[in-house]
């Protein structure tokens, strides 16, 4: 019996619409509404019109394909699992928004949790391993351990967005830190600068992204003396503070013209620290960043810093965990994506020495 539109809006409130409510409201067979909405309405002669009523239809009553019933028949869950290294840190938000946007786009759900004290998954990602996911994105430069393996042995796509240790099964999309160091440096050279620091903290994506920095300075015939290179625990801002007033307090009078910070957040509270001592930015001391997020624009000075390019990194990430056979053809692991350096007002001329 064909349902009428008094008593189809009242079963929309009691229950979601299925495939069979379609077909007695258009008056045609569930089969029909099967194949139509699933693109295979050619095969059994259905003309466009038909399979355009249909899917009309299925949009003004609400339908949403039932994926975990598909699932459960051996089919793709269209359900993406995602573990983020810093829920807090803007540059990873900004990630997460182009991953859920691509997602609506193609019609995939995320899962997220995140890892602890910025190190090994723990007990959130046991959890995500409860749901069938058909692939699993790592949010953050780290090294993984044995924990992926299930995975990788079932031949599920997993994707880190950053760098990491060679690890079975996975690729990675990274951005080109060596590009972004260099970039940084060529300005320094410009204006001047000859002696170079560093801040960082203890996390591994840091560490690593120090030896690059510094390995880059020295090939540009930077000076780079132990005194000037300062790491302290903890992220963020706080810990961008406390380094640099270390890095003051040992070098004391003997600075370097500039300071690198790992990323913006830390040069933030370098800011903060060289201001409180006195120095003016770029006047005294010129000061750089990475990744070059949402408040890097306007702090006072603006930023000179390294932008990365999220939206293609996280796309790219995204099609080949999405893409069975572009995961598995993708060559090399990893796919470094070259980040572009902004120049503006936290860098300046070097000072003349005295």
């Amino acid at each position: 019996m064909r349902l009428t539109e008094k008593r189809f809006s009242a079963r929309l409130i009691s229950m979601h619409t299925t495939q069979k409510d379609i077909a007695e409201y258009l008056g045609v067979s569930q089969s029909l509404v099967s194949r139509a909405l699933s693109g295979k309405g050619g095969m059994i002669g259905a003309s466009d019109e038909t399979m355009v009523k249909i899917r009309k239809a299925a949009d003004q009553m609400g339908y949403v394909h039932n994926v975990a019933a598909r699932a459960l028949r051996g089919g793709p869950s269209q359900t993406i699992g995602v573990i983020v290294f810093d829920f807090v840190d803007p540059f990873f938000g900004r990630i997460l928004s182009v991953m859920q946007h691509l997602g609506v786009e193609a019609n995939y759900s995320l899962v997220l949790t995140g890892s602890e004290h910025h190190g090994m998954p723990d007990n959130g990602v046991r959890q995500l391993m409860k749901h069938r996911i058909d692939g699993l994105i790592i949010v953050g430069s780290l090294p993984l351990d044995t924990w992926t393996n299930p995975l990788a042995n079932s031949n599920t796509p997993i994707v880190q967005v950053g760098h990491g240790e060679r690890t079975k099964g996975m690729r990675r999309v990274a951005v080109y830190e060596e590009i972004g160091a260099e970039g940084l440096l060529v300005r320094l050279k410009a204006e001047g600068h000859t002696t170079v620091g560093f801040i960082a903290t203890s996390t591994w994506g840091h560490q690593r992204r120090l030896r690059v920095f510094k390995r880059c300075a020295r090939q540009q015939g930077m000076q780079v003396k132990p005194e000037w290179i300062a790491t302290h625990e903890g992220c963020h801002a706080e810990a961008g503070a406390k380094a640099t007033r270390a890095l003051l307090k040992t070098a004391r009078d003997d600075l370097p013209t500039a300071i690198m910070a790992i990323d913006d957040e830390l040069a933030q509270g370098a800011l903060r620290a060289l201001t409180d001592a006195g120095l003016s930015v770029p006047g005294d001391i010129s000061l750089t960043g990475f990744d070059d997020i949402p408040a890097a624009r306007v702090m006072v000075p603006s930023l000179t810093t390294v932008h990365q390019p999220i939206e293609q990194i996280t796309r790219k990430a995204f099609t080949l965990v999405t893409d069975p056979v572009r995961f598995h053809e993708a060559q090399p692991d990893t796919i470094l994506i070259p980040p572009t350096v902004c120049e503006r007002e936290s860098t300046g001329p070097a000072p003349a020495q005295s």
